[in-house]
């Protein structure tokens, strides 16, 4: 930001004056510092082999860095090579709106004391990408990191027990978490089971704090539980309608196990968010133009409000009336279930959920009907298959064994699908392609599974079992653009020229426009000289 007034008093009272304005848009809700003491209310951990781990180092050099005089050449050089602050600026890079010259920029202004920008970073908490604050409160931020530094174990300790209230004691958790100063516009993804957490924003609320961190986990935790198989198990608007679903699950569950807005939203908003998700679905079940539906979907995610806090209320009257084991069980089963067991928990005590928070009928006959895609008992059994077995070398023998269990079943190709996967994650990549055969002429949408399971195949480096996958989306769609442009790519990554420029040119044929094939053909012709 550059400044046309003049450091004089006036120029300090007329700048004030305009940044008043700013400052209303980034007032914190509550106080950052209210001398909070340190208490988190720990419950029952059962013996687990989960390890988080806690890294300062980012954010104790970037305070350090902002109480000192302009940075040295040094300090530049230590900074651009950090492997924290290059993580942090690797992530934001990825949107194209941070760099490594910026930060370094934002770190120098927030260092001025020139009394303009002291007058600034006071009025404007997010200046210079949240440093400017920081700054102000190097003091108490310091504090902050003291803090964390001596009750690190508390902290985890405390982490794990909001997590295994719901999650089965035979999952292990493991998370680096990577502290540091300032934020930008962009948000910040996590990736594995790294995650960076600026302190900027919780003052000296730890157990906000570890709340945030326990939805980080929770997320991840999810990922390592379940089997991912529902891309495989819908198609149409039954898909969009199961992705919807998942944003409530997910929204709602994350937020009831650790709640990070602590407000009570009051029945009659609440009632509002029910009905814009039933209008949601209405419109998605009633072929409504796809821009009304978008328009809809995107009102209800907006910052994850309307239907993360209808998530929640449907996870508190889970709990009171159905118990704690309806969201426990929901964690394993996903979505539908979650779905199927609060029409359950309103059709047993419509007087705790009244008919404002109930569904339309429609609704609820496509959630039975997914549900139908969603049988317990074999999700159930694999999953706990999956935490059982950390030692893979055992798995293939147990499938094979529990695949004469439910050889005989009309969903037994669900317990294939979920075979495959499991087998998948796991690296018996053959053995799993075989068992995602056996489902695959079962699946409703045939040329999307072949493509997801073969680029997943294709991710692990198992070329040949993409190939297969990739015939397979072509013999379903053998005139889509698509299906010649996926399997062509691969072949061309194969080295099989004649083969991949068969695929290139039925593409270009059905879009004589595509540049993408045109690429291929030429590079294709110059590697073998034609």
């Amino acid at each position: 930001l550059y400044f046309n007034e003049k450091e004089t008093f006036k120029g300090l009272i007329t700048t004030a004056l305009k940044l008043m304005e700013i400052r209303k848009h980034f007032v914190p809700e509550k106080k950052l510092f209210d001398d909070r003491k340190f208490f988190l209310n720990i419950t029952f951990i059962p013996d687990t082999n989960s390890v988080i781990s806690f890294n300062l180092k980012g954010a104790n050099e970037i305070l350090e860095d902002l109480s000192k005089a302009p940075l040295t050449n040094e300090d530049t050089l230590r900074l651009s090579t950090m492997k924290e602050i290059n993580r942090m600026l690797k992530k934001e890079n990825n949107k194209g709106c941070f760099s490594k010259e910026l930060f370094l920029n934002c770190i120098t202004n927030a260092q001025n004391r020139s009394p303009l920008f002291i007058i600034y970073k006071i009025i404007n908490p997010q200046s210079f990408f949240n440093l400017g604050h920081i700054w102000v409160h190097n003091y108490n931020y310091s504090g902050v990191i003291k803090t964390i530094e001596r009750e690190n174990f508390s902290i985890k300790e405390y982490i794990l027990s909001l997590l295994y209230q719901y999650f089965p004691p035979g999952l292990t958790f493991s998370a680096s978490f990577n502290f540091l100063f300032g934020r930008h516009n962009c948000e910040w993804k996590t990736e594995s089971d790294n995650f960076i957490i600026s302190l900027d924003n919780f003052g000296d609320d730890y157990e906000q704090l570890a709340r945030l961190m326990t939805r980080e986990l929770y997320y991840s935790g999810k990922k390592d539980l379940q089997i991912d198989v529902y891309p495989f198990l819908f198609e149409g608007k039954d898909t969009l309608i199961f992705n919807l679903m998942t944003e409530v699950c997910d929204g709602g569950l994350s937020n009831y196990i650790a709640p990070v807005l602590q407000e009570n939203r009051p029945a009659v908003l609440l009632e509002r968010d029910f009905y814009h998700f039933k209008k949601t679905v209405s419109s998605i079940l009633e072929n409504k133009n796809r821009k009304q539906i978008d328009s809809l979907i995107n009102t209800g995610l907006d910052r994850r409000f309307l239907f993360y806090t209808m998530g929640r209320q449907m996870c508190y009257s889970m709990d009171k009336v159905l118990g704690r084991a309806s969201l426990k069980d929901a964690l394993i089963l996903g979505p539908v279930y979650f779905f199927r067991s609060y029409i359950d928990a309103y059709e047993l005590d419509n007087k705790i959920i009244r008919d404002v928070f109930q569904f339309y009928s429609d609704f609820e006959k496509k959630v039975a009907e997914m549900n139908e895609k969603n049988p317990s008992d074999i999700f159930s059994e694999m999953i706990a298959l999956k935490l059982l077995l950390p030692d893979s070398t055992k798995l293939p023998g147990k499938i094979e064994k529990l695949s004469r269990k439910y050889a005989d079943r009309k969903d037994s190709y669900i317990f294939n699908l979920l075979s495959a996967q499991l087998l998948y994650e796991r690296g018996f990549y053959d053995l799993s392609a075989l068992y995602f055969t056996k489902a695959f002429p079962y699946l409703p949408d045939k040329d999307r599974s072949a493509k997801i399971m073969g680029y997943r195949y294709h991710s692990a480096g198992a070329n040949d079992l993409a190939l297969h996958l990739f015939d397979k989306f072509v013999e379903v769609s053998p005139w889509s653009i698509d299906a010649r442009m996926t399997r062509g790519k691969l072949l061309f990554e194969m080295k099989n020229y004649d083969k991949a420029m068969v695929d290139f040119e039925i593409a270009l044929k059905k879009d004589p426009k595509s540049d993408k094939a045109k690429e291929y053909i030429q590079e294709i012709k110059k590697i073998k000289g034609l």
